[in-house]
């Protein structure tokens, strides 16, 4: 019984503690543009394609899934949380989507400033650049 009101209590810790950092992935508009190589600093990262995928798809329905998804993946160890946020370099851009606002979004991997392999896969605002906007 006190073992369930320890795990009920925790599990309103991460309800609340997520609720201040959802959507802290970064802090832009809707406007920016993503290529690969810009430096891009972060509170969620997670582990694989397939961890950052599930929370996208739960971001393209409701604020509720998406919060469902992300503290499953938290509570999972799948994703963490970086306070204060951690700055990588995106190495990918794996596809877009448009979130529940109809907000256009991103799913990147990223790497850490001075290695090119993966560390993880995150959520950003904005859209990726087009070909003539990445020509010099």
């Amino acid at each position: 019984m006190r073992i369930a009101n320890i795990k009920n209590k925790v599990l309103v810790f991460l309800a609340v503690f997520l609720s201040v950092f959802i959507f802290s992935w970064t802090r832009v508009n809707s406007e920016t543009v993503w290529k690969v190589g810009d430096q891009i600093s972060t509170n969620v990262l997670c582990e694989t394609e397939k961890d950052i995928l599930d929370i996208a798809y739960a971001d393209s329905h409701t604020e509720f899934l998406l919060k469902e998804s992300l503290q499953i993946k938290l509570i999972q160890r799948k994703c963490v949380i970086f306070n204060p946020p951690i700055t990588l370099r995106v190495q990918k851009i794996i596809s877009n989507y448009m979130d529940y606002n109809k907000v256009p979004s991103l799913i990147l991997s990223a790497s850490t400033l001075k290695e090119d392999d993966t560390i993880g896969y995150l959520i950003v605002v904005g859209r990726s650049a087009t070909e003539k906007e990445t020509t010099y």
